[in-house]
């Protein structure tokens, strides 16, 4: 973020432009599973409904998540949203990404460590039968997908709704509606599978993962930060642990690790992201970025 004279934009059409431009760039979403059902042979409902899964068909999927998805992330914050990039925070920082890339590959290994030793979590080794064709295929569409979420969903999120709103409302305001658009969206997703206490954990540990990620952004003045963050703890969730990423485990994972569900400690039903352990760790390197500033 740079200093710039912008006037501030009616919050309300904030919140429903940015969420439609959301959308607008999981398009892609459709084009990746049509090609994905056309090479298993499967219907297209079955790739969207998340009950047919391959290696084939992650690769293609993270692939198309790329080829197209970014292209489309790139008319929306830029074209669409007519807001100068330099002053999102939008202007490309290798030092700022490689240390969110650290930061974000730490964090769910500490998160699950502390976990384990409160015998809150198993973490075997996993044995998926895939060959190494296979592999490397599901472990490469899987990453390509977490590059595009932590994309997407930073520039959304904060550079886009977080920012908007700061300027209307202060920042706490933005942090906590910012939040809870994310948490909405999260929701949607596993909304066959949602019960009440689910549904309040995901939002609790959405709006405090919101202020992580914006006192990210602050500190650094680049969203490059919480992007790099964000990626690689999408990274490590799914390909290291092997944790359900909304309501689904990875098919491919170094460990299998299970959870106690009826631990609220460990997060019950609604996973490691919204442990005990996790809110915490948001709100300590929250409150600790927000110090450094």
């Amino acid at each position: 973020m740079v200093d710039a004279i912008v006037d501030p934009r009616n919050p309300f059409l904030v919140l429903l432009w940015s969420f439609g431009l959301f959308l607008l760039m999981h398009a892609h979403q459709y084009l990746g599973a049509l090609l994905a059902a056309r090479a298993d042979h499967v219907s297209f409902d079955a790739l969207m409904s998340g009950k047919h899964e391959s290696s084939r068909s992650l690769l293609l999927r993270g692939s198309v998540a790329i080829a197209a998805g970014l292209p489309l992330i790139w008319l929306c914050s830029t074209l669409l949203w007519s807001r100068p990039t330099a002053w999102m925070g939008l202007g490309i920082s290798w030092g700022w990404l490689l240390l969110g890339i650290g930061l974000g590959m730490v964090s769910p290994l500490l998160i699950i460590a502390v976990l384990w030793r409160m015998n809150l979590a198993r973490m075997p080794l996993s044995r998926l039968g895939l060959r190494r064709a296979e592999l490397a295929s599901a472990v490469v569409g899987i990453s390509f997908a977490a590059v595009f979420a932590g994309v997407s969903e930073e520039i959304v999120f904060r550079g886009m709704m977080g920012l908007e709103l700061a300027l209307a409302w202060g920042w706490p305001a933005a942090i906590l509606v910012s939040g809870a658009m994310f948490g909405i969206v999260h929701l949607l997703a596993q909304m066959k599978a949602l019960t009440l206490r689910k549904g309040a954990a995901i939002m609790v540990s959405s709006i405090a993962v919101s202020f992580m990620f914006i006192s990210l952004y602050r500190f650094s003045g680049s969203l490059w930060l919480p992007i790099g963050f964000h990626i690689a703890w999408n990274y490590a969730h799914s390909v290291l642990l092997g944790l359900e990423m909304n309501g689904e485990a990875p098919l491919a994972s170094c460990l299998r690790t299970t959870l106690d569900t009826t631990s609220w400690i460990a997060g019950g039903e609604a996973g490691m992201e919204a442990s005990l352990p996790s809110v915490a760790w948001y709100l300590l390197l929250g409150l600790l970025f927000t110090l450094l500033r």
